[in-house]
């Protein structure tokens, strides 16, 4: 049975509700139904089965979206089910899912409060709690395929390459007053993403340790590339498991439990979901389990009318109707 799994962030899908757009409700309604119809047609042309969304505002929205899709096999809306949604962060984005299976269970991962790694056993927090936290939750889908198996979906968004900015006394951001100040800003960033990494990276182990069979998608949008710790957090290392035992066991803690990354089937000049500042990268991804992998067919990026950052930006920096994100398909069979 073949299927098709797909990640895609369509940047600012907000609704009417949300501020600021909800300061003007009639300009707000025109706005998002052109939002609407603008991501809809990329929505039409990947035709997955299963999207993981980034940056939509509540399932309302994808349920709106299936309303602009046509029939397919004979299903409304395009075939998809129920949408499901994780909560939104302070800017009113969340993770969702649309899925042409049944969702028979989900799970929205929010911690309070993320792990620094210890440099000694027995090393104290750096830190007090939530100082270090989860911009976005997890959201968790497992879905009931047509030959009986499961399939499970982690959609994800990693906090941003932007600087997080000392707070003061009364929890307050601090203006960068010079480049040393913005660097520590963007220290603070990469601590985020690395350490929601490794939070994804426990949920990874926690459905191996119950099934090393399981068949697993983590998909969305990591901001970051492959070779980067943020993602090798949440892969694993494909050659560890040999590299220290010199065979991979079964029972090994590394045997077969490195994710792969599907976009490596896709040619290097086309392996690309965004463009900033004059360059291309691929910050989007679809990572598998190993037994998922054993189906792998191929990948593709859908990344012809792929806008550069800037001129996809919407005024006051919401409001875009395009997209500054291609998407990642991954078809297995």
């Amino acid at each position: 049975m073949a299927f098709t799994v797909a990640t895609f962030n369509v940047k600012d899908m907000l609704d009417e509700s949300t501020p600021p757009l909800s300061e003007d409700p009639e300009a707000a309604r025109r706005l998002y139904r052109a939002k609407l119809e603008a991501i809809a047609p990329m929505v039409r042309r990947i035709d997955a089965d299963v999207i993981a969304f980034q940056e939509i505002s509540s399932a309302r929205v994808l349920d709106d979206l299936k309303a602009l899709l046509p029939s397919r096999d004979g299903r409304p809306h395009g075939g998809y089910g129920a949408a499901v949604a994780g909560s939104p962060d302070r800017r009113g984005i969340a993770c969702g899912i649309l899925s042409r299976f049944p969702v028979v269970a989900t799970c929205d991962h929010r911690p309070r409060d993320l792990e620094f790694p210890a440099f000694r056993a027995g090393d104290l927090r750096p830190f007090p709690e939530q100082r270090v936290y989860a911009h976005r939750g997890v959201l968790e889908a497992q879905l009931a395929m047509p030959d009986g198996s499961k399939l499970v979906v982690l959609d994800l968004h990693l906090k941003s390459n932007l600087p997080i900015p000392l707070e003061d006394e009364l929890k307050q951001p601090v203006p960068f007053d010079g480049h040393h100040a913005h660097a520590e800003g963007l220290v603070r960033s990469l601590v985020t993403r690395v350490a929601e990494g490794l939070f994804v990276r426990k949920l990874v182990d926690a459905w191996l340790d119950a099934d090393p069979n399981v068949a697993l998608v983590v998909a969305g949008d990591f901001n970051d590339t492959e070779q980067s710790v943020a993602v090798r957090s949440v892969t694993g290392d494909l050659v560890l498991g040999a590299a220290q035992g010199g065979s991979v066991r079964e029972g090994d803690a590394f045997a077969g439990r490195a994710l792969i990354p599907c976009a490596r089937a896709v040619p290097a000049e086309q392996r690309y979901s965004v463009a900033f500042r004059g360059s291309v990268a691929q910050i989007d991804h679809v990572l598998v389990s190993r037994a998922l992998y054993a189906r792998f067919s191929k990948a593709r990026f859908f990344n012809e009318t792929l806008l550069e950052d800037l001129a996809a930006q919407g005024p006051g920096g919401v409001g875009s109707l395009a997209s500054d994100h291609a998407p990642l398909v991954a078809e297995f069979l």
